[in-house]
């Protein structure tokens, strides 16, 4: 693979753009689930309701309706707006495969979240956002804002609910549709937070929100190759902005619903849709300048020369020679791992409404273990480093 120039930004980073990653199709992002939850255990990547693939799993879900008519949500693989989504109870409903028109058609069908919290009697879930500044050494970051779309009609679970969309789908393409007067639904996620806290409690809310980091950073871990890392890329070379769907239940744990790819960052109705046009605001003003910051040495500041001293000196290191092959094992820094630590210096000066999820000194030790080749070098100075930030800052 020919190496991207230095000063290329791309968009998507390459192992998450292809409709066969953690961030293509919905199959994909199953797909990815599962051999995390093979390899790591289901307890540790449960945040995603079961999922099945059709017409795959055509046999295994009609005889689980056959069984036991539990609802489930059937969406196509590519899709947006929620068009093609409806709510299965029966084998009669699912696709007929056999009809014109149908060869090459894939679906996902995901266990319907029965019992969602709701908010003046009305479902609801949220759109966050994943980022990715790097993928060697891995930096995995979330916004603070986000948004929150209700349904435009009061929760039910009555049989004949289930295929009245304007109750179960919170998409707001549902509500603009509909033509209700409720379209200009969408709150801020900071206001969800503020009025959760009043219902449930700050502590209940801090549990609900660590629930979320976890989910979002073994996202992030699932989209390694399987053989082992990430597709490799320059470090700062490239960023990924995921639109990540969040819904709580009425037991405050959390579900993932879908991983976007390209997610709405600009409103069609700024308008009416007031919320939708501040979180986007809101994590642009933050993102757009951290990916576009360059990592070249002739940026390199004051404040992070002393830092970089005092890191060395109590990691008692040194410059690795330039030009001459070095263990990874070695006491001294590469120019890569100076440029690396030079880069998530910046991104920590510069956050704004961002979060760091990894490296973060207070996780690492947990998430570790799901790297499936270790953690190398980049990484572990990478870790040492916000330690030293951590230290230094207490």
């Amino acid at each position: 693979m020919t190496c991207a120039p230095c000063w290329q930004i791309h968009n998507h980073c390459l192992a998450l753009k292809d409709n066969l990653g953690m961030a293509g199709t919905k199959d994909s992002q199953w797909k990815h689930i599962q051999y995390m939850r093979q390899r790591y255990g289901t307890e540790e990547f449960d945040f995603m309701p079961e999922t099945l693939v059709l017409p795959d799993d055509s046999e295994v879900i009609s005889d689980r309706l056959h069984k036991s008519p539990q609802p489930w949500i059937l969406k196509p693989v590519i899709g947006k707006q929620a068009i093609g989504v409806s709510i299965v109870t029966n084998k009669k409903q699912l696709p007929n495969f056999r009809k014109p028109g149908m060869a090459g058609k894939r679906f996902v069908l995901q266990k319907y979240v029965t019992n969602p919290l709701l908010v003046n009697g009305r479902k609801f879930h949220m759109r966050m956002y994943l980022i990715l500044t790097s993928l060697s050494p891995l930096r995995v970051l979330t916004h603070n804002e986000g948004l929150v779309l209700f349904a435009t009609q009061n929760y039910s679970t009555e049989a004949n609910s289930y295929q009245d969309m304007k109750i179960h789908l919170t998409n707001s393409a549902v509500a603009d549709r509909s033509n209700a007067e409720h379209a200009t639904n969408g709150w801020l996620l900071s206001q969800l937070w503020a009025h959760l806290e009043s219902q449930l409690g700050v502590e209940k809310v801090v549990a609900v929100k660590r629930s979320i980091d976890d989910a979002f950073m073994k996202l992030a871990l699932s989209a390694q190759l399987q053989e082992g890392g990430y597709e490799e890329r320059r470090s700062g070379g490239c960023f990924d902005l995921l639109g990540v769907d969040v819904l709580i239940d009425s037991q405050h744990s959390i579900h993932v619903m879908e991983i976007n790819v390209g997610p709405e960052v600009v409103s069609q109705h700024p308008k009416t849709h007031k919320a939708n046009e501040l979180a986007h605001k809101a994590v642009l003003n933050d993102l757009i300048p951290l990916a576009a910051m360059s990592s070249t040495p002739e940026h390199i500041t004051l404040s992070f020369r002393s830092r970089l001293t005092r890191f060395m000196k109590v990691h008692n290191l040194s410059l690795c020679p330039a030009n001459v092959f070095v263990l990874e094992t070695a006491k001294c820094l590469k120019s890569l791992d100076v440029d690396d630590l030079w880069k998530l210096h910046r991104e920590m000066e510069m956050l704004g409404g961002l979060r760091h999820l990894y490296p973060a000194a207070d996780t690492a030790a947990h998430y570790t273990q799901f790297f499936h080749a270790g953690l190398d070098a980049r990484n572990y100075w990478a870790l040492k480093w916000v330690a030293a930030v951590r230290d230094d800052d207490s």
